[in-house]
């Protein structure tokens, strides 16, 4: 944590930052999914190459303590070489959306719809993005 300590001091030394320095999201799982660590490392590792933040220091936890299995994580948006902020991108939920999709296909994990849903064609599944309108004329709108 020095390290990150040191660039956040260098960046807003430089006045170069503004804003939170720490990006906080969640990934969770559906109920009865059981992610593996090395699962868990993976979805964590490929968000943040879908929200441009590859590059950047990150902590994580995965916790079992509700129905749905799920990791914190959190990401220093100061590079850590760089001394720039890094991401995420304006609308970062599409982004980490679409992610979301291409993991459940990737481990097999059961599909979930967001702005994004995977539809079965004949050419395999495809994710593509629908409106709130569009997912609720297709019965694909989550109502809780």
């Amino acid at each position: 944590m020095k390290q990150m300590d040191m660039a956040v001091a260098k960046t807003a030394k430089n006045g170069k930052f503004k804003g939170d320095p720490v990006y906080h999201l969640i990934l969770s799982w559906q109920e009865g999914d059981k992610p593996t660590p090395k699962q868990v490392k993976e979805c964590v590792q490929y968000t943040l190459t879908a929200l441009g933040m590859e590059e950047c220091q990150a902590v994580w936890a995965i916790h079992h303590d509700t129905d749905n299995d799920h990791v914190h994580i959190a990401v220093n948006r100061v590079h850590p070489e760089k001394g720039i902020v890094m991401g995420p991108p304006r609308r970062d939920y599409h982004a980490i959306d679409k992610a979301m999709r291409e993991l459940e296909l990737i481990h097999g994990f059961r599909r979930d719809n967001g702005p994004y849903v995977t539809l079965d064609t004949e050419n395999g599944p495809q994710i593509v993005r629908m409106s709130r309108k569009e997912r609720a004329e297709k019965g694909l709108l989550k109502t809780w």
